[in-house]
């Protein structure tokens, strides 16, 4: 983030993607590119969390309905 408080998308949570789209950005600071690093890592671990759960639900349901008929 700048002074001004404006936040700058980045583009993907993808870790692969990270080195492109800072240098992309052309960041310096060490600081924000770790903090950026490990928000970004967290974004991904609870996106992929959200889609097992989903993926599970479904599953579950699927079972559970196939067990009625």
């Amino acid at each position: 983030m700048d002074s001004g408080g404006a936040a700058h998308r980045l583009g993907s949570a993808d870790p692969r993607s990270f080195k492109t789209e800072l240098d992309r950005l052309g960041l310096k600071d060490t600081a924000a590119i770790d903090r950026i690093n490990e928000v970004a890592s967290l974004v991904d671990r609870t996106h992929r969390a959200e889609l097992s759960r989903t993926y599970e639900l479904t599953r579950s349901l699927k079972k559970g309905l196939g067990l009625s008929i």
